[in-house]
């Protein structure tokens, strides 16, 4: 058995990047910003097609559009001419993926979509056939796959994907998709919590557990009961001062000099960890597991704004 190079896993990188670094020089800015033109400005969907290694990056591309809100589906080119044809229309983008750019299924589709129908391909050659048939040609050049005797497809479906998730991704930022968006087209696991901001899922109003450093322990034990959230907050005139939790009452308790007269201030933990309404639930939840903590104030500026509990975080990312 041949032994293996020790930096064979290096090497095969250095591959990929290589690939993929090719792609800024064989495509420019200008090239770019009339596609994504295109891309706003047509009223319909993106269809993507391709076959082989190509078809899987198809999809992957298709996928990653319907993240950012835009229609896209993908067409396998055989299919295409036992139904699925009509899938295209005059007002769509079809994409096309090719490494050789001389995919015959690709070609005989070509000759068969409206012609109003916009062409872009993404391909290694951008001197081939499906090249000279499109309106646009995002290219990139590979002379190393990676792959033993350099036959398997590998550094080329690599950057075909990047060029195909760039392209996306500039379609997101010039349409400017927000986070809120995101949350829409992603209402589920982990990704949501990314999306999704704290001020969706705090609570707030009325229903902010809170005394004054001045409350007594029979009000702030009322408060933390009432609330149902095993905390309350203590405010001063609006201002965070600390934080009481079931925690604090038990070695309170326990201290030596415990009172039944305490205040809240005397309790309370100062200076408690708190979170931006606009950061991310996962922004949260890292604060709430680092911390070991269940709760964290809610903060508009300097302003209190709401409370967020552990358990809502993780029953969200569960349910949505």
């Amino acid at each position: 058995m041949k032994s293996r190079n020790k930096n064979e896993l290096g090497d095969f990188i250095k591959t990929q990047i290589k690939g993929l670094s090719s792609i800024p020089k064989e495509n420019s800015e200008e090239l770019i910003k009339n596609i994504i033109n295109i891309l706003v400005k047509k009223e319909g969907k993106v269809v993507i097609s391709g076959i082989g290694k190509s078809g899987f990056v198809g999809k992957k591309i298709a996928s990653t559009f319907l993240s950012f809100g835009l229609e896209a589906s993908f067409l396998h080119p055989v299919e295409a001419f036992h139904g699925d044809l009509g899938m295209v229309r005059g007002c769509d983008t079809l994409i096309c993926v090719s490494n050789s750019g001389e995919t015959k299924e690709l070609l005989r589709l070509l000759n068969n979509i409206p012609s109003e129908c916009a062409v872009v391909t993404i391909t290694g050659n951008k001197k081939s056939s499906l090249a000279e048939k499109s309106q646009f040609v995002l290219s990139y050049k590979v002379e190393d796959e990676g792959s033993p005797h350099n036959l398997a497809p590998m550094s080329s479906v690599i950057a075909a994907m990047a060029v195909g998730d760039f392209l996306a991704g500039s379609y997101a930022k010039v349409v400017n998709f927000s986070k809120k968006n995101f949350s829409k087209f992603h209402p589920s696991g982990f990704l949501n919590l990314k999306a999704a901001s704290v001020a969706t899922l705090m609570k707030s109003g009325k229903d902010i557990p809170k005394v004054s450093p001045s409350s007594s322990l029979k009000e702030l034990i009322r408060e933390m009961s009432g609330k149902k959230l095993g905390v309350t907050l203590v405010l001063e005139k609006g201002v965070l001062k600390g934080i009481i939790t079931d925690g604090d009452l038990r070695r309170f308790f326990e201290r030596s000099d415990f009172s039944f007269s305490a205040k809240a201030e005397k309790i309370m933990t100062k200076n408690p960890a708190s979170i931006d309404k606009e950061k991310s639930l996962k922004e949260a939840l890292d604060i709430l597991e680092k911390k070991k903590i269940t709760t964290l104030p809610v903060m508009d500026k300097k302003r209190i704004v709401g409370i967020l509990h552990l358990h809502d975080v993780i029953s969200y990312g569960k349910t949505n």
